[in-house]
This record gives C-alpha cells, structure tokens and sequence, in this order.
C-alpha cells in the first residue's frame, strides 16, 4: 500500500465487510480503532446501517462521529439528536416528527409488482431515511436493473454486501462525509487530509480521487470492481477486519505510533 498518508487527520470507514469478520468486530479491529484514536486522528464511521443501530454503535466504540443510511443521518456524538440530510439542499438538521419514508415505501411497493421476491430487510423499521431489501440472491446483474427502475421513478440506489437502498435523490456516504470534515474544519474538497476505507458498491463515492484523494479497501472489494463507478486507490492484502488492521497499522507505522 501507498505511504503518503502521514498528512491524513482523519479516517471516514464502512463497517459491514469492512470493520467486521462474518459480522462480528474482532479484538483486533478494536484494538487498531483505540490506537487510532489515540493517535489523534478523526474516527467517522460510514455505514447503510440503519439509525437505531448507529446510535448504539457511536455510543460504545472510539469514534468522533457516525453516518447512518449511506448519508442520510449523521450522529456527532452519543448524546447528540440525529441530523437528517434535507433532501433540497443536501444540509443536515435535527430531525421532526414527520415521516420522510412514505415515498421509498411506495417506491418499493412499484419494484415488488415486478419482483414479488424481494424482502423487506429486518432493521427497515429503524430506520429514518432509506428504504431497504435483502439482496441474497440478487446477482449483480438483475441489481443494476434495479437501479435502473428506482432512479426512474425519481429516487437513488445502492447495494452492499447484505442490503440493497432505496433513498432520496442525492443521498451518498461521499456528500456526507464532506458535510462532516466541514463540521470538523477539515479539508473537505478535496478531502486531502482524510482516508477513506470501504468495501462494496454503496461505498464508491467515498472513492472518487478528485474529492477523496487517499482510499482504501479491503481485499473482498475485488469481486465488485466490474459495477462500481469508483475504486479504492489501495488494496489491503486481506479481506474484511483483517484487511482493515493492515490499513490501520499503515497508517499507525507512517505516523510513528506503530514501529
């Protein structure tokens, strides 16, 4: 992997694939976020994951902020309300008592005329943002299609390793971790003070060179290269959690925490 990363300040990460092993945080992961943090670095974590499980998530691991529902909510803090992207402006606000989701709903009631197969996912009703289906059994192919027939009737779609998304116009991990960096008063166009690390197609955007300079994934991003808009510019020799520890440790030796 590169080594010119002794300029970055922060680390914008996915967590499913990308923190996780068979969905499970190993010690090690663990150990590597503490030390990073340690190091003074920025920790955001970047997931399709839905809010109620964000908030939990923020509350219990060594971060500075987290971005739920591939952009759509941002956590600063444990004890901070969630911000919801507004869709018009791409800014983010305390959320209000109104349902955001009645249009994705209705947008996936349209897909299942077609597609009766698809499933709800069981974290949907956590959410606050998005919309999302199982894709076990989906191939890749039948997913772009999808993607096709979403963004026709006027929404955004993306998949990862486990959930495909239905979201408002405009919602992308990228644009959220922008908004963050701003928030921090950090450079955020480009964002060449932060490292971008992912695993899956909804992590693209956070690895487009012009805005975000330094990226990388794990090994298991190799079987999505095919349909993903943007790649990482560094690839770690392991898969999921072991892949990030390598990333980590990089990043921790160029800094001169790790020998």
């Amino acid at each position: 992997m590169a080594r010119d990363w002794n300029h970055i300040q922060a680390v914008a990460m996915d967590i499913d694939g990308t923190l996780t092993t068979s969905g499970v945080f190993s010690a090690e992961v663990l150990r590597a976020l503490h030390w990073l943090k340690a190091a003074g670095l920025k920790l955001i974590l970047v997931t399709g994951r839905p809010s109620g499980w964000v908030q939990g998530l923020v509350s219990y691991l060594p971060v500075d902020a987290a971005i739920a529902e591939n952009g759509g909510v941002i956590f600063l803090g444990a004890e901070k309300p969630p911000l919801l992207r507004q869709e018009l402006t791409g800014s983010y606000k305390e959320l209000s008592g109104e349902d955001n989701r009645k249009r994705l709903e209705l947008v996936f009631a349209a897909l299942r005329l077609n597609h009766p197969h698809l499933r709800v996912t069981e974290d949907n009703f956590y959410r606050l943002s998005d919309f999302t289906f199982h894709v076990d059994g989906l191939s890749a192919d039948k997913l772009a299609e999808l993607k096709v027939e979403v963004e026709k009737l006027g929404c955004a779609f993306t998949w990862s390793t486990i959930h495909a998304h239905i979201m408002p116009s405009g919602q992308q991990k990228g644009s959220a971790v922008q908004w963050l960096l701003q928030h921090f008063k950090l450079a955020n166009s480009p964002a060449s003070t932060t490292l971008t690390i992912g695993d899956s197609p909804n992590d693209s955007s956070l690895f487009e060179e012009r805005i975000f300079p330094y990226s990388a994934g794990v090994a298991n991003i190799e079987k999505y290269r095919a349909v993903m808009e943007f790649f990482p510019n560094e690839i770690a020799p392991h898969s999921e959690g072991n892949g990030f520890v390598e990333i980590a440790n990089s990043l921790l030796q160029i800094k001169g925490i790790l020998k």
